[in-house]
């Protein structure tokens, strides 16, 4: 392998494909970056945009297969296509990023892994979230134990109604998709909960509903709580949900929350996602207790691409990994623990009880 590589980028119409490719135009990893997707002229859109670095045309999957010289490439075909497709690049040798939930299922998703392990090749799934600022910064007064044991947690990731979002898109069409607001949002902050926490979820209980009126067969609101290997307790809430909005999937409105409570303190991120704050709470005694809580503000970059500069260092790492025998940003083990709990919280709104996890 060369430090420059060739990119094949399967699925040019995701919402997410314009700023993922974007991100590899300015990685100095990449070399040139090969369109494929079933329209041939599904890409144009970007390109005209923005032509850096990408290839002229368009390739076919059973191409892609077949090129020596890419060795990297990017899923983003609808989730029902996607499995098989990277089923296929793995065992072709190519290295992987997915975009989430990789597979229509965590039985699909699990395949994957083994694919992945049976020919020594890199998978990862684009939950970018875990190199933000913020979460490397929860995540190190986690490992410090600055609030104590943990106790509690709670989670709102409410967004845009599905109105603002195209109602006949492929995301809210179960076959398709395979789910709604959990494996298309909320799935990112299970991840996160498990990235923090280094837990394990054991068990889960959820309703969920399709409330917004439109129609649509995935659900666009959720509800539920999780018990984490500790014992921890979340309760979260998960939803298309925002009255007033902007239009489409790129720059739509959000109101989150991420509360975490110990013994001795709690962690608070709130506050809107471009421009986020962190309250630390801690009565240790190793704490400055003249100044028991702090409060730090954080301004997303402004750089290009999906995630900014955080979004181009996860990126870079994905590269490091398959190139230098690193730890990758994520594995497609994160995206089966994902999909995991999103089933489970299908199986409990279906049954009406909890659902206990066991690895399988």
């Amino acid at each position: 392998m060369s430090e420059t590589n060739k990119v094949a980028f399967l699925g040019t119409t995701h919402p997410h494909a314009r700023s993922q490719v974007r991100t590899l135009q300015l990685v100095d990893e990449v070399e040139s970056i090969y369109f494929c997707d079933q329209d041939e002229g599904a890409g144009d859109a970007i390109r005209e945009t923005c032509s850096d670095k990408i290839a002229d045309g368009s390739l076919s999957l059973d191409e892609v297969l077949t090129r020596e010289d890419i060795e990297f490439c990017w899923g983003c075909f609808n989730t029902v296509e996607n499995g098989p497709a990277v089923k296929q690049l793995l065992e072709a040798g190519k290295h992987v990023m997915s975009e989430k939930p990789v597979g229509i299922s965590a039985a699909v998703i699990a395949e994957l892994c083994e694919t992945a392990r049976a020919n020594e090749r890199t998978l990862s799934v684009c939950y970018q979230n875990r190199y933000r600022p913020i979460v490397q910064d929860i995540r190190r007064h986690l490992a410090e134990e600055a609030i104590g044991k943990l106790m509690n947690m709670e989670v709102r990731m409410v967004t845009s109604q599905v109105r603002y979002r195209n109602p006949k898109h492929w995301l809210f069409d179960r076959e398709q998709s395979g789910g709604g607001i959990l494996s298309w949002l909320m799935c990112h902050y299970f991840d996160m909960m498990r990235f923090l926490l280094g837990q394990e979820v054991v068990e889960v209980t959820s309703l969920t509903g399709i409330l917004n009126g439109e129609d649509i067969t995935v659900e666009d609101t959720a509800s539920g709580a999780l018990r984490f290997e500790s014992g921890l307790i979340c309760a979260w809430n998960a939803g298309y949900l925002l009255s007033m909005s902007r239009e489409g999937f790129s720059n739509a409105s959000y109101d989150t929350y991420f509360g975490i409570r110990g013994r001795e303190g709690s962690l608070v991120w709130a506050g809107d996602v471009s421009a986020p704050s962190l309250t630390v709470t801690s009565t240790r005694s190793d704490w400055n207790r003249s100044s028991p809580s702090r409060t730090i503000q954080y301004s997303q970059d402004k750089a290009e691409g999906y995630g900014g500069l955080s979004g181009r260092d996860f990126v870079r790492q994905f590269f490091r990994a398959a190139l230098h025998g690193e730890e990758p940003p994520t594995t497609g083990e994160d995206a089966l623990q994902a999909a995991r709990i999103v089933e489970a919280c299908y199986e409990s709104n279906d049954s009406g009880r909890a659902v206990k996890l066991v690895e399988a």
